[in-house]
Parts: structure tokens; C-alpha cells; sequence
């Protein structure tokens, strides 16, 4: 915690000694994945072969399987049955419960709600260079609302530095978990669906508040611990604090019971599998290429396989290729990451030190968190 990396968080520890597990140094940068895929990903997807197919018709809304179980193909909104030898879920929290009905994966892909907030014009606040993405861990403070005492449940911030385009720098900080159920969410106020009874209408509604107050409460009381801030709380809430926005709530992740990743293999009619995933909380960005490489791998090793009569020990099969793919400590060294942070700048436009390039300043992509659509929509390899 000496490096001068931490400069800005050596008054927080001196004063609150928040940190008790150190600091760990994130190689990276952060970026705006909704723009990532308009502008890149996408069209990228398509000229490699992939049909992507958008819009409420494109819904899927029932996994159609034959009287053995095995998946016959899925259904859209539209009434098509679309087929295919493998089929692979990755849908996050905002699928319909009824998608997966009768199926193990039915009812165990709920959300977690993560917040948000930024420190606007963070070099000003600071007076320090731009820091590194870095993840903190520290311990749980009381706090008090309405002459109770609670325990807060904010130990960990996630903190990326996003670079504007004209070179100065906020501090967007994540944090914070609200089990809000499963889709559409019943421990949600915007999303959340009414209860026809309107006594237990309103008591839900006020355990939902209760519980987003308490997390916003905690998440600003830690952020003012970590930088040794004076924040007040109630201007940050009514969105007044001339330096801190308003934690964003927008944030559902994929959340099981047992916080373990969900892995549901089923057989399909044409001699593949079809593959759901989900759950861990992580996001599906930060996952993704791992998932994908993992199961690609899988699928080409079924090639001259059996599956149906495999399935029991595919799951195995699939854990042991993750461990194989899985890269050790002493694989990815510091340069080695420092090596890929510099690429990844230079592609947005950016160097290692946060200065724009000379490439254009368009090409920059933010640090704003993604949100998904609501529903599960269809890709195909051609």
C-alpha cells in the first residue's frame, strides 16, 4: 500500500484504517460494452458468420423438448422453431422464469443488483494523477437510520478511472449487492411486479426501500472512509452533492442461491447438447471469452462423441477442459498484463498515462455500467 500508485487512498488509511485485507493492483481499463458492441463487436460477429437476430419477435419463450427430455429447439415469440444441433443459453438475470421450466435450471437464475456512483472531476477533488483500476476490501461500519442502528454490507469497492476527452478524469466506483429475486424482479422498486393485495403492496414496497436506503447509506459511509471525504449523505441521495452523482441502481447481475456458477447440460434431438449458463454475479463481459473458448472446446470434443449417452459426465468434462484452459499465477506476470493495459489503451485512443493519442477522440469508449435487455434474443452461426 506504500506504492505511490495508492497515493490517493494513503489518507484514508491513515485516518479510518478501513483496508484490512491491502489493495489489489487491476491491469485493464474500463469501457462502455454497450458501445463496444455497436461500434465493433457486432459487426465484427457478423462478418465471421454470426445471425443476429434482434426484436420482440425474436423472444425466445419455451425450450421444446421431445418425450425423452431431449431439446428439440426453441420457440420465439413469432411461433418459429428454430433448430440446431448445439444450443447455448447465456441470458443473464432478465429471463423469464418460464423459459427454463422443466428444466434443473428452472428458478435458480435470480439478479443481484450492484450500485454505482462516480466522483465527478476527480483530479480536481485529489490533486493526483490518474490512479490504476484497483479493487479494495475492508471491513463493515455501523450506520443509524430512523434512531435504528444496522450493520452496513459494503466491504468492497470496485474503482475504475475513466478518462474524458479532454483529459480529465472521474473515479466510477462499484459496489454493493441487492438480492432482488427473480425476473421481473420482486425486490425492486422501478422493476419489481405489484402485489394485487394492496397491505402486502405496500409493505414489499417498504422493505425494498428500507433496503436500498441502507445500501446507498453504507456505500457512501465506506467511499467516505476509503478517501477520507466529508460526504454528505443525504445531498448525495437527493442528487445534490456537487462533487458525487447519484449511485445508479442500474446494474442486474445473474445471481444463484448457492452464489455458484449455474451449468445445465441437456441433451438435443440432433445429437448435440444444449448448454445453460449463468449465475456468479461477475459480469457477462468480464467472463465471456473464457466461457466461450471453455465451451467451444467442449462442443469440438463431441464431435465423434456420443452425447446423449455422455451427459451425466459431460459437466465433468467441462470442468476439467476450464482447468486445463485456466492460465497460472506465474503465466500471467506483470508485464504481461502491463503489455496487454498498453494495447487495449492505444486501441481507444488513449496512453498508459490517460492523455489521448492521436487517434480521434470519438474512438474513446467510457466507463458507464451496461444494461441488458429484458429478454432473450436469438444468434446463429451460419
Amino acid at each position: 500500500m506504500q506504492s505511490p500508485e495508492f497515493k490517493l487512498y494513503w489518507p484514508g488509511l491513515s485516518q479510518h484504517s478501513f483496508i484490512r485485507g491491502g489493495g489489489l493492483t487491476m491491469y485493464g481499463l474500463a469501457f462502455d460494452v454497450q458501445a463496444l458492441g455497436r461500434e465493433w463487436l457486432l459487426q465484427a460477429l457478423e462478418e465471421r458468420g454470426v445471425e443476429l437476430c434482434f426484436g420482440a419477435a425474436f423472444e425466445v419463450t419455451s425450450i421444446e423438448k421431445d418425450e425423452a427430455g431431449s431439446v428439440v429447439g426453441l420457440k420465439t415469440q413469432d411461433g418459429t422453431l428454430h433448430t440446431s444441433k448445439h444450443i447455448v443459453f447465456h441470458t443473464g438475470a432478465y429471463a423469464k422464469p418460464a423459459l427454463f421450466a422443466g428444466t434443473p435450471a428452472y428458478g435458480k437464475l435470480a439478479g443481484v443488483k450492484g450500485l454505482w456512483m462516480r466522483i465527478k472531476q476527480a483530479e480536481r477533488l485529489f490533486g493526483c494523477p490518474v490512479p490504476r483500476p484497483n479493487k479494495i476490501h475492508g471491513g463493515k461500519y455501523e450506520l443509524c437510520l430512523n434512531g435504528r442502528s444496522y450493520r452496513g454490507q459494503i466491504a468492497d469497492l470496485n474503482i475504475m478511472p475513466k478518462v474524458n476527452a479532454d483529459g480529465s478524469w472521474d473515479l466510477v466506483i462499484g459496489s454493493g449487492y441487492l438480492f432482488v429475486g427473480i425476473y421481473p424482479f420482486e425486490a425492486d422498486l422501478e422493476m419489481g411486479e405489484a402485489r394485487s393485495d394492496q397491505a402486502r403492496e405496500m409493505a414489499r414496497l417498504a422493505q425494498v426501500q428500507l433496503a436500498e436506503e441502507l445500501a446507498l447509506r453504507a456505500f457512501v459511509q465506506v467511499v467516505s472512509q476509503v478517501y477520507h471525504l466529508e460526504i454528505d449523505i443525504d445531498a448525495v441521495i437527493a442528487g445534490q452533492d456537487e462533487w458525487i452523482d447519484l449511485p445508479s441502481k442500474g446494474c442486474v447481475r445473474s445471481w444463484t442461491p448457492d452464489d455458484q456458477e449455474l451449468r445445465v447440460i441437456l441433451p438435443t434431438t440432433s445429437g448435440g447438447i444444449a448448454f445453460i449458463d449463468g449465475g456468479g454475479n461477475t459480469g457477462s463481459t468480464t467472463k465471456a471469452p473464457f466461457i466461450s473458448k471453455t465451451l467451444v472446446t467442449l462442443l469440438q470434443s463431441l464431435a465423434v462423441a456420443a452425447p446423449q449417452s455422455a451427459i451425466p459426465t459431460l459437466a465433468e468434462r467441462y470442468e476439467a477442459i476450464r482447468c486445463q484452459l485456466r492460465k497460472r499465477a506465474e503465466e500471467i506476470t506483470t508485464e504481461r498484463w502491463q503489455t496487454l493495459e498498453d494495447a487495449l489503451n492505444y486501441a481507444r485512443g488513449f496512453t498508459h498515462e490517460g492523455t489521448p493519442t492521436a487517434l480521434s477522440a470519438a474512438a474513446t469508449i467510457g466507463g458507464s455500467p451496461a444494461y441488458p435487455s429484458a429478454s432473450p434474443r436469438l444468434s446463429t452461426v451460419r
